[in-house]
């Protein structure tokens, strides 16, 4: 939504915004890192991109709860420690209660009879 807003004050080629776009985006994807996860956003061709952004927002001082070192971490390892990471760092995030959507309304029973 802010590079959507930018744009309409500034003129920013596509070939510039679509990149920062997607940089943009992966920084909501890099929290989730749970299964394969992590794998396949280390995969995605602007992944070096988001990385540096993240660092960046951490260094600057944004609160981001030890996600910069952690993704440092989980480049440099092997694939048995990357899957133990990220078994770990789904243990680490509380589960998301999903709300139960409700039936549709029970029919009444009259009585008239």
């Amino acid at each position: 939504h802010v590079i959507g807003n930018q744009i309409r004050q500034t003129a920013i080629p596509r070939r510039f915004s679509t990149p920062i776009r997607e940089i943009w985006e992966l920084q909501f994807r890099l929290p989730r890192r749970q299964g394969k996860r992590a794998d396949r956003l280390i995969e995605h061709p602007r992944f070096r991109a988001a990385y540096d952004l993240l660092i960046l927002r951490e260094s600057s001082g944004e609160e981001l709860d030890g996600l910069g070192k952690w993704w440092t971490d989980y480049q440099v390892q092997n694939p048995q420690i990357r899957s133990h990471m990220s078994r770990e760092a789904n243990r680490d995030e509380p589960t998301k209660r999903r709300r139960r959507r409700r039936g549709p309304p029970k029919k009444q029973e009259s009585n008239n009879g």
